[in-house]
């Protein structure tokens, strides 16, 4: 049995700013989905903890499944390959690596120790199921070829052509820096602090946040596109402070770039989010902002002392967390998750 595990991810700077092609910083965390799986069965079987099904397709259902998301994505039809849905993008995922490197019935089993939405939890499961398959299969792959394949389970989980930020991260690990006419890449960084985050327990829906600012920036270009031009520079900014470990600055540039993003409006910030980082605020965090889209989602707090903003946060009413940030890529283990 090969054992295989990728880290969750969340964004630290310059979110709705990247849709215009300004940088943006992302950073693996000590969260894990883990994949056990080995040759077996009659069929490639996923089973899935909690309340989820076990997945169960044959070789001809994959190769058929692969060959239609396939000729939808040479025509582009986008909204019809989101319309497979997230447990297809699993097989469709398999599929691309069947149609490389050979077929083999396996038997796998995801260990999610959390569902939290917001900290790219299917690229991890995306990422940690392709090097596990690959080894199974005999293929010594690297990190490239294993995001690669977790990029296409994106594009059908999420529909469309992804920015390739959160497949990225979940195999590479670490601190990535990402903008649109570049693509993401890889930093050497390191930062000795704990990020806490924080479910706002509200659903929101990232295309209908970033229409809402594509929205606004129409109506109002000057004014949109200067704040995103300032989130640019802050993005820039935390690279410098984050070389240098300075998290008093890096938490003064969090709370910043938080104040842009609520001054677009569009809905952004929530009544929950601003409690949770006025919560963490009054209980010493350095900087705390929206993580991601926003309108919902999670919040993330920068402190180096995290218990008593955990327990204020928990005594409010919400589900949180520590982590480290840069945690490493996947990798073939036993543990670690």
């Amino acid at each position: 049995m090969i054992t295989a595990s990728a880290p969750g991810k969340i964004l630290l700077f310059g979110e709705h700013a990247v849709v215009y092609d300004k940088l943006g910083i992302a950073a693996a965390i000590d969260k894990r989905i883990g994949v056990s799986a080995y040759k077996g069965g009659t069929a490639v079987e996923l089973q899935q903890p909690f309340h989820f099904p076990t997945l169960r397709k044959t070789q001809d259902e994959i190769e058929e499944l692969h060959a239609q998301f396939r000729l939808l994505f040479e025509q582009k039809q986008f909204d019809k390959i989101k319309e497979l849905g997230f447990h297809n993008a699993i097989y469709v995922m398999l599929g691309e690596i069947f149609s490389k490197h050979g077929y083999s019935n396996i038997i796998a089993r995801a260990h999610l120790s959390h569902t939290l939405k917001g900290i790219g939890a299917s690229a991890s499961l995306f990422s940690a199921l392709s090097a596990a398959t690959l080894k199974v299969l005999g293929v010594e792959a690297t990190l490239k070829e294993i995001s690669d394949f977790s990029y296409i389970g994106d594009v059908v989980a999420h529909g469309g052509t992804p920015s390739g930020i959160d497949n990225s991260i979940a195999t590479f690990g670490g601190f990535l820096s990402f903008r649109k006419s570049e693509g993401p890449k890889p930093l050497k960084l390191d930062l000795n602090a704990k990020i806490i985050v924080v479910d706002t327990g509200e659903k929101s829906s990232t295309a209908e946040l970033v229409s809402n600012v594509r929205n606004l920036r129409e109506k109002e270009p000057e004014r949109v596109n200067k704040i995103m031009d300032e989130i640019d520079s802050i993005s820039n900014e935390a690279l410098v402070k984050i070389k240098n470990r300075d998290i008093v600055a890096l938490g003064n540039l969090m709370d910043r770039n938080h104040t842009l993003l609520k001054s677009l409006g569009c809905g952004l910030s929530t009544e929950r989010i601003e409690k949770i980082v006025s919560i963490a605020k009054e209980n010493g965090a350095y900087g705390a902002k929206l993580s991601g889209a926003g309108g919902g989602g999670i919040c993330i707090a920068l402190t180096d002392n995290p218990k008593k903003i955990l327990d204020s946060l928990k005594n409010a009413g919400f589900y949180c967390f520590e982590t480290n940030l840069g945690a490493h890529g996947v990798s073939i283990d036993e543990t670690g998750f």
